[in-house]
């Protein structure tokens, strides 16, 4: 099966491409012109430079491909309207290039994110058939953008809300992780949320399931571990993982984690790049449980999870230290 792939070569795209090739697929890298390829290198896959703006372009390039894998979008954003520009704005334009195509692709599977759902009130795990009632701006962006493609008669169209994604290659967790090596570890508030994490191929495999299951057609997949854990879990596994040789845990309270948040987006107004943390982000880390259900994924997708948090962080540290990114 010919696969197109939107941002194939960032962290989550370049672990589809991977899982694609070793189904015996032909993934077809979407990529920004001049963008770092570092990830796809030695990986059998064609790869165009292409700017998803560009209707007409973008209808050759997924002309002959049978789905496309739209995982490119906006992660931070100043303003928060890039949020909806980039996040929906690219889903429609994925959308009618579909349809403008010569031969056009039967589906789009979307890169969407629990955040499109909202937190529990609750530790009851999330499950698809609950209202969206996300919290920030990036969370109602990527509800948006699942509204525009499952609305579509165009296409079938097919939604994953992956929890927080981890693993090798990813930055964004990487400075936690470099503060456990030192032992120290930071609670937002005093609650007892649960909290959900996903390893990166376990993530990719989920898209690449997605992309053959006939059952998915129509339908919303929460994608998570297939444990929900709570903080003190999660420190007790990520120590054991970077060897701390004591563990500080600071609990942040809810209005420090807010103001530091303010502060992040002040100290970086003159940056091209907004920080990973920051007031939308904060709204989301504190505004509930994040325990997650999937059970539809399993049924439907016929997939599963391979990797636990303690046998992924494992393997995320390890790949980490190789390179000399934690010490």
């Amino acid at each position: 099966m010919k696969v197109a792939v939107t941002g194939a070569n960032g962290f989550l795209g370049s672990h589809v491409v991977e899982r694609l090739v070793a189904r015996g697929d032909e993934p077809v890298a979407l990529v920004r012109p001049g963008a770092d390829l570092k990830w796809l290198q030695g990986v059998a896959v064609e790869v165009v430079q292409i700017t998803l703006g560009d209707p007409d372009a973008l209808a050759r390039a997924l002309d002959g491909a049978e789905v496309v894998v739209h995982l490119a979008g906006a992660t931070r954003a100043r303003p928060l309207s890039v949020f909806f520009d980039i996040n929906v704005g690219l889903t429609r334009a994925v959308v009618d290039a579909c349809a403008r195509a010569a031969r056009p692709p039967r589906r789009v599977v979307l890169s969407s994110s629990l955040a499109a759902t909202g937190p529990s009130s609750s530790l009851l795990p999330l499950t698809e058939s609950q209202p969206a009632l996300p919290v920030g701006a990036y969370g109602r962006s990527k509800r948006d953008a699942e509204q525009v493609l499952l609305t579509d008669p165009r296409v079938e169209g097919v939604t994953l809300r992956p929890t927080a994604i981890y693993g090798p290659r990813d930055v964004d967790v990487l400075e936690m992780l470099r503060l456990a090596r030192r032992g120290l570890f930071v609670r937002l508030g005093r609650g007892a949320p649960l909290y959900n994490w996903l390893y990166a191929t376990d993530a990719a495999e989920a898209f690449v399931c997605a992309c053959h299951a006939p059952a998915a057609a129509g339908e919303i997949f929460n994608v998570g571990d297939a444990t929900n854990y709570t903080p003190g879990e999660s420190d007790r596994i990520v120590a054991r993982a970077v060897t701390a040789p004591r563990r500080l845990t600071l609990h942040l309270p809810i209005v420090a984690v807010r103001a530091a948040a303010l502060v992040a987006d002040l100290a970086s107004m003159g940056r091209a790049r907004p920080p990973a943390f920051n007031r939308d982000k904060a709204r989301i880390l504190t505004a509930g449980s994040w325990a997650v259900d999937i059970a539809k994924a399993r049924e439907l997708l016929g997939w599963e999870p391979a990797y636990t948090l303690a046998e992924g962080m494992a393997v995320t540290v390890a790949w980490y230290e190789r390179r000399g990114w934690i010490t």
